[in-house]
């Protein structure tokens, strides 16, 4: 599972436990039109533009925590 959460701004960092947790997070948030970039060994990184509206990072959030 997760075991850090970590940024500034709009740029967050997801750290997992294994390098196969997140990359079988990546696939399903990716497989409902969420695109989050892998990072490093075994994290994710959410980099939304400055132009986000609040109903898309709402969705975001959404299909991120059904994900997880």
């Amino acid at each position: 599972g997760v075991i850090d959460v970590r940024g500034i701004g709009l740029m967050v960092g997801i750290e997992f436990d294994t390098k196969e947790r997140r990359d079988d997070a990546l696939g399903r948030m990716f497989k409902n039109g969420l695109l989050l970039l892998p990072a490093g060994q075994k994290a994710m990184r959410a980099i939304p533009p400055l132009i986000v509206t609040a109903e898309e990072i709402d969705e975001g959030l959404e299909i991120a925590s059904g994900a997880l």
